[in-house]
């Protein structure tokens, strides 16, 4: 069935917009819109949507011009990875989850195809993902550190996504044909 017709027969949810979590920020920010399982940390919708915002100054302020650039990251799943996805959308950036559970040449592999600007991990991650970087030339920033830089940028307008383009770069053994 057609988006229109669906959006016809229900509510609407925020899923039709090219912004999802604002919408939901504006008709119910106090409900919960993740729950990070390994921590118990719960977030709401205002708040996830100013860490996005926040992000987007961050990115920004580090990219400059933002379109396009590539966004990888290497972590285990977590909010600040949704937020990550979110604010690359925002600013026109494309989003690169990239799997924890590759093999490193299989990272390198990824990350050449890609080419990312910026590419942040989880410290676990850390060796893995600078052997797998090898000499690309791109800004490499723990997961932690991008918390507290998040944490101090105060994005005073929350910008939403008004628009979608490519925003995510996914890939997955069939893309590189490598076993």
């Amino acid at each position: 069935m057609p988006a229109q017709h669906l959006s016809q027969l229900m509510p609407s949810c925020g899923i039709m917009t090219a912004d999802p979590v604002s919408y939901r920020a504006a008709t119910s920010p106090h409900h919960t819109a993740c729950i990070a399982i390994a921590t118990g940390e719960t977030v709401s919708y205002a708040t996830l949507d100013q860490r996005i915002g926040n992000c987007v100054l961050w990115l920004r302020n580090t990219l400059g011009q933002a379109k396009s650039a590539r966004v990888a990251m290497l972590a285990r799943n977590s909010i600040e990875q949704i937020m990550l996805g979110f604010a690359c959308q925002r600013v026109g950036a494309i989003f690169v989850p990239l799997n924890w559970r590759l093999a490193t040449t299989e990272l390198a592999g990824l990350l050449e195809d890609c080419t990312p600007s910026l590419f942040i991990c989880e410290a676990e991650f850390e060796q893995t993902a600078r052997t797998a970087a090898g000499a690309l030339q791109l800004q490499f920033i723990l997961s932690d550190e991008l918390k507290s830089k998040i944490a101090h940028s105060r994005a005073t307008d929350v910008l939403a996504a008004t628009s979608v383009d490519a925003d995510a770069f996914i890939a997955s053994e069939a893309t590189t044909a490598a076993p």
